[in-house]
């Protein structure tokens, strides 16, 4: 078992990436003898996030700073940052292959919801919801 407490800050080159935030981390873990490791992670963060998106009412009215984000070729989208409340919980298994390799299998959910409502009538909070699946091959030299 293994715990975090983290405030973290970033300083960048546009005020839309300017952010602080705060997270709590907790990972337990179970290795098998030379049968690999089952872990578990779940963490929650309270703080700044940033997302890129359509410059709608929604988007613009939690916005704390926006941009037009040059990364994306489309006009249209905008970087935003806004304050939220994120869970992170990842479920994983690493398997050893010798001594200076491994490979990892972990699932990802995480959700972001951002603690302003939109002000005006009818509109309703966001939430951003993300599954990532990862296969690992990992190397030690």
């Amino acid at each position: 078992m293994f715990g975090v407490l983290a405030h973290s800050g970033r300083n960048a080159n546009s005020s839309v990436f300017d952010a602080t935030d705060n997270s709590v981390q907790l990972s337990l873990e179970y290795a098998a003898p030379s049968n690999g490791t089952l872990y578990l992670i779940g963490e929650y963060r309270w703080g700044n996030a940033v997302s890129t998106g359509p410059q709608s009412l929604v988007n613009l009215d939690i916005a704390q700073v926006f941009v037009a984000d040059d990364a994306y070729t489309n006009p249209q989208l905008i970087s935003y940052r806004f304050d939220a409340r994120t869970a992170i919980a990842t479920v994983g298994y690493n398997h050893p292959f010798g001594k200076f390799g491994s490979l990892d299998l972990s699932w990802r959910w995480a959700q972001a919801t951002p603690t302003q409502s939109p002000s005006f009538p009818g509109a309703s909070k966001p939430r951003y919801v993300d599954n990532q699946f990862l296969l690992v091959y990992l190397k030690r030299f």
